[in-house]
């Protein structure tokens, strides 16, 4: 491509629009808009052109992204997974693991310290990343040669097999890198709902042994291995799925996803706390903001390191602390992460109080930046709390995120999934406050109604349902400006507004105090503040509309987690954890059972179950408490039967023996499953001893000889049928081919330990066909219809005769 026009006006790449000029989508395309990219290398696999492009960071390397396209001339996106967040999220802050960051394993977050010169293709599908190394222009500066893989969605991966695998690449790797890469073609990925979400803390965690992967359309099930996941820790934790080969792919495809640990009753708090710190309080905002992978906080500065700093989480309101969950951050080569956290509360008279309670951690700049996990159900109850980071080297203290698990606030209708939030106008110059700012859950985002255009003396804020709340008081805190006084209406089930009915005075609203506006209990699909703010404005973190509680909150706890379908393959114990008094008598039954005292039960029987629960004060039933919940069972795996035959074989019976003969055969086995309870997910078979299962309800072979054919099916709970065996057997031609299709019932071993060899074809005659299943010749098999047919016309002439 010629840099200029051929009348050397203007550069191709910019089109001015005059006669002639370059178009683009037609002869020129833009790879990222509004943005400046370097050092890039294109190629092409499987009909998806791919970009690799350095950012524009000068001799200093950065974590690289891809773009990729169908067409060369179409649009392009960052990564494989068009209008993600990371579309326009500047490369710098794509999290570990986001779509278009090209580099797997990155600490340093430097493309492996290099910037992309070239990528060469060995073989289809097999590419290898050339990158250069500035190393400050001295002559020994190197090149980078690293293998690229494919994986989830075509999502484009650059590893360093020396850091994966020391023992087996530390003096260099070769093309048997991707041997157990899952090499293949073609794009594949997972059907939805594979991975449960969510897994209780100190519970088995319930993955899959198998996933269903979609490869081009073709879908069947894989098996799959999968890292640790503690599940003592809470909070989301990425698991890495690797997967077996199958007909498409070698073994080793990986994939990744979020498993959250809970426990009833917590959740991280930190996010709803202000966050301060000793230094570079610009920087805070990164520590509770959901990536414990990017970088964050760090105390450094110009005039040497600090080496004692801390970090502050303030909620005006007393907590209690489960646990601190401090995630440091390599930020370069050094050990650049505390040796020790120690924890500080806050106590009533406004004193920092040291406690025993912390972490200690080794500063090896060899090893990744650990994660701190910290017991802190020893501490005080306490408004505030500190950690104090000390470090025994000479070096800054760098923090990407905290999570402090506490007791969980009431739940806030503000921030439920049937809200809507809105309000009269909002903040807009310097920066956008929006509405949602309240209900967020963060401290350090806010609502604000501030101009420099002229403050209006009345702001709404209005929140609005789906579903029909219990509402007897809302909450804030207001940080600047003035508010000299707030009302509130309720929407009632029918869509009405109308004013609430205060309890008690008209609060006063004082900058940095919470507030609270108590009312008489409603119904409520809605309800809107107006705050008076004559010639101000306002500016609130967070405005809390809980809901307002029975004599009891109920909070039922199976002690399992179910599948993603929503069934237990096991009996289930459930508890029914609650608040109340000790005047509270909780109940339960199942399905239509008597009532029964007690709060820990079990649930044993297969089937769908309704299981309801109450609590009644002086023998009275408390409407306001009760409520169920579906418990699914299924403990028996499926039955499958398999049937062997053809459609031919009633033809083969009507031909002459002589034809028979010479007709070719095949063998079929058609499987049918039943399942009494959660009902058949997939009926499956294996033609090479249970290796490899292929998803369908029939199989079909030609080759002559005997074929064992192993077939099972998994129920919609999980249960895997022990494998069944049938054997088809196929000959090349006989003169007596047989009727008889025969069938199979046999038990198989009921827990998939192994197999029972059941025959289901008939005694074959002497050099007949076995009864698996034929093919009849057309000619033959309609030579035989033909003299039947003439047979039966002649007799009918002679009876009309």
């Amino acid at each position: 491509m010629n840099q200029y026009s051929e009348d050397g006006r203007f550069p191709y790449v910019f089109a001015d629009g005059s006669a002639g000029a370059p178009v683009r989508g037609e002869d020129f395309q833009i790879v990222k808009e509004c943005g400046h990219l370097e050092a890039p290398a294109i190629f092409e696999r499987d009909g998806t052109y791919t970009v690799i492009a350095s950012g524009a960071t000068g001799w200093a390397p950065n974590p690289q992204t891809y773009y990729t396209a169908k067409d060369l001339m179409a649009t392009w996106i960052r990564g494989v997974q068009a209008g993600d967040a990371n579309e326009t999220m500047n490369y710098a802050s794509i999290p570990d693991g986001g779509d278009g960051l090209l580099s797997v394993g990155d600490t340093n977050r430097s493309t492996f310290g290099s910037q992309t010169t070239n990528v060469f293709e060995i073989e289809p599908g097999k590419f290898v990343y050339m990158g250069d190394r500035w190393n400050e222009g001295q002559s020994d500066s190197t090149y980078v040669w690293l293998p690229l893989t494919i994986g989830e969605n075509g999502r484009l991966e650059m590893h360093n097999p020396a850091a994966e695998d020391p023992a087996r690449y530390g003096d260099g790797w070769d093309t048997s890198y991707w041997d157990d890469k899952g090499f293949g073609h073609g794009t594949w990925s997972l059907t939805p709902n594979a991975v449960p979400e969510t897994v209780r803390r100190g519970t088995a965690p319930n993955l899959p042994a198998t996933v269903n992967v979609d490869s081009d359309g073709t879908v069947g099930p894989v098996a799959v291995t999968w890292s640790t996941l503690d599940t003592s820790v809470l909070g989301p934790q990425t698991v890495t799925g690797t997967l077996a080969s199958d007909a498409h792919f070698t073994a080793g495809r990986t994939f990744q996803r979020t498993v959250t640990v809970t426990a009833p009753g917590l959740a991280d708090i930190a996010p709803e706390a202000t966050v301060t710190a000793s230094s570079r309080n610009t920087l805070v905002g990164t520590i509770v903001d959901g990536n414990p992978t990017g970088k964050g906080w760090d105390d450094w500065t110009g005039n040497g390191y600090p080496r004692d700093s801390w970090l502050a989480f303030d909620w005006g309101t007393v907590r209690t602390f489960d646990s601190i969950v401090v995630h440091t951050y390599k930020d370069g080569p050094t050990a650049t992460w505390p040796s020790r956290i120690q924890a500080q509360y806050r106590d009533a008279s406004g004193a920092w109080v040291d406690t025993e309670v912390g972490a200690t951690l080794a500063q090896d700049a060899s090893s990744p930046a650990p994660v701190a996990v910290i017991d802190a159900r020893s501490l005080p109850a306490s408004s505030a709390l500190r950690l104090r980071l000390t470090s025994e080297a000479n070096t800054w203290q760098s923090i990407a995120e905290v999570d402090v698990w506490g007791n969980a606030s009431a739940p806030n209708v503000c921030r439920g999934g049937d809200a809507t939030v809105s309000a009269s106008f909002h903040q807009t110059k310097w920066a956008t406050m929006p509405a949602g700012n309240a209900c967020d859950g963060k401290q350090n985002t806010q609502w604000s109604t501030w101009t420099d255009a002229g403050f209006q003396d009345t702001a709404t804020f209005t929140v609005e349902t789906m579903e029909i709340h219990r509402l007897d008081r809302v909450s804030f805190t207001n940080t600047e400006g003035t508010v000299t006084g707030v009302t509130a209406e309720y929407r009632t089930p029918a869509g009405e507004w109308k004013p609430v009915e205060p309890t008690g005075d008209a609060p006063t609203v004082t900058n940095g105090a919470e507030t609270t506006l108590s009312f008489t209990k409603v119904l409520a699909t809605g309800v809107r503040l107006t705050f008076a703010t004559p010639g101000s404005y306002l500016k609130i973190p967070e405005i809390v509309v809980p809901k307002a509680g029975g004599i009891a909150a109920i909070t039922p706890m199976p002690t399992a987690e179910p599948n993603a379908a929503g069934w237990f393959d096991a009996p289930v114990t459930v508890q029914l954890s609650h608040d109340g008094g000790a005047d509270v008598v909780v109940q339960h039954r199942i399905d239509d059972g008597e009532w029964v005292d007690g709060t820990d039960f079990i649930v044993d029987t297969d089937g769908a179950h309704t299981v309801a629960y109450r609590a009644l004060v002086d023998e009275i039933e408390q409407e306001d408490v009760s409520s169920s919940l579906t418990v699914r069972i299924d403990t028996v795996a499926p039955v499958t039967t398999a049937t062997t035959g053809s459609a031919s074989d009633a033809l083969r019976t009507l031909a002459l023996p002589a034809a028979a003969a010479t007709i070719p055969s095949t063998g079929t086995a058609t499987f049918t499953a039943r399942d009494a309870t959660s009902g058949v997910e997939r009926t499956e078979y294996s033609r090479d001893g249970g290796l490899t299962w292929i998803t369908g309800s029939a199989v079909t072979v030609t080759d002559a000889g005997s074929h064992d054919v192993q077939y099972r099916s998994v129920d919609v709970a999980g249960n895997v049928e022990g494998a069944r065996t049938v054997t088809l057997r196929v000959d090349e031609g006989g003169t007596d081919p047989g009727t008889d299709p025969g069938t199979d019932t046999g038990t198989g071993t009921g827990d998939g330990s192994g197999t029972v060899p059941v025959t289901s074809e008939t005694t074959p005659r002497t050099g007949s066909l076995a009864a698996t299943g034929t093919e009849l010749p057309i000619a033959p098999g309609m030579v035989g219809l033909l003299a039947l047919a003439v047979g039966a016309l002649l007799t009918a002439r002679r009876r009309r005769a």
